[in-house]
């Protein structure tokens, strides 16, 4: 889980391939969905990030880590907008919205996703900060082309770009470029266990999340890299226990080639 942070948390339009694949919604059947996520990083001086989530069904309708809380928007299987806030009990604003992010699907396929940031009582729909623009080529290729946006002025400069592979459902191959460049800056590849992601059941989910490995059918077990002509180079190692529906209660990640310890997350359902 640290390495998804690490890696994409730039993005929280951090977004697997298509909305047939996703779960269908019904409130009468008993999903199993990820209720509890608990992240303890190994020498962070703090001891452990809990993360709760609610569910409608299997529409998951809030997220809350610490003081932030993320609100999804649907419309009908799809998940059109996540609105973040600060919680500060102790402010006059409780929740004070800091961003928000709008999607746009097209024949039920992630489009394009913009962040709008800088929300006050004299702009309560914030500034136009950046965009995602995705080609689909086919079920198990798509691009994308990031752009980020002045402040003020309606200028947009691409920042990033890259090329996602899909098999079965996962990300197994990102290849990202430096901005408008053709040079390929690094390639990140993924494997997979057999097993159940724990968000695998949550409704519109992996239609969003194409650029994060987090969120694809099963859990990854294996990430190298190769960045800057620095060949295979392992960055992490998951090693997951199972409940007896095939879903993780506890993973644990290793850097390198397995000798220590990064984090360890366990997960209630």
């Amino acid at each position: 889980m640290k390495f998804f942070l690490l890696f994409f948390s730039a993005l929280i339009l951090t977004f697997t391939s298509c909305a047939s694949d996703d779960a269908k919604s019904s409130p009468d059947e008993n999903y199993i969905l990820p209720k509890t996520i608990i992240l303890k990083e190994i020498g962070s001086p703090v001891d452990q990030t809990l993360t709760t989530n609610t569910f409608s069904g299997n529409k998951i309708v809030s997220s809350i880590t610490g003081n932030f809380k993320i609100l999804y928007s649907y419309e009908g299987n799809l998940i059109t907008k996540e609105e973040t806030f600060i919680l500060d009990p102790n402010a006059e604003v409780k929740e004070r919205k800091t961003r928000e992010i709008l999607h746009t699907y097209e024949n039920g396929k992630l489009k394009t996703s913009i962040l709008m940031r800088l929300f006050t009582a004299a702009n309560p729909n914030g500034q136009y900060a950046s965009k995602i623009d995705y080609t689909h080529t086919s079920d198990n290729l798509i691009s994308y082309v990031e752009y980020s946006v002045t402040t003020g002025t309606p200028e947009e400069k691409i920042v990033d770009r890259g090329i996602l592979t899909f098999k079965d459902g996962n990300l197994v191959k990102y290849e990202q470029y430096f901005m408008d460049s053709p040079t390929l800056t690094g390639t990140f590849q993924y494997e997979y266990d057999t097993s159940n992601n724990p968000f695998k059941n949550v409704l519109g989910y992996r239609s969003l999340k194409v650029k994060t490995s987090a969120a694809g059918n099963n859990n990854v077990i294996r990430g190298s890299s190769t960045i800057e002509n620095i060949v295979d180079q392992t960055i992490f190692r998951n090693t997951f226990t199972y409940n007896d529906k095939g879903y993780p209660i506890l993973s644990i990640e290793t850097k390198g080639y397995g000798t220590e310890i990064d984090s360890e997350t366990r997960y209630t359902y």
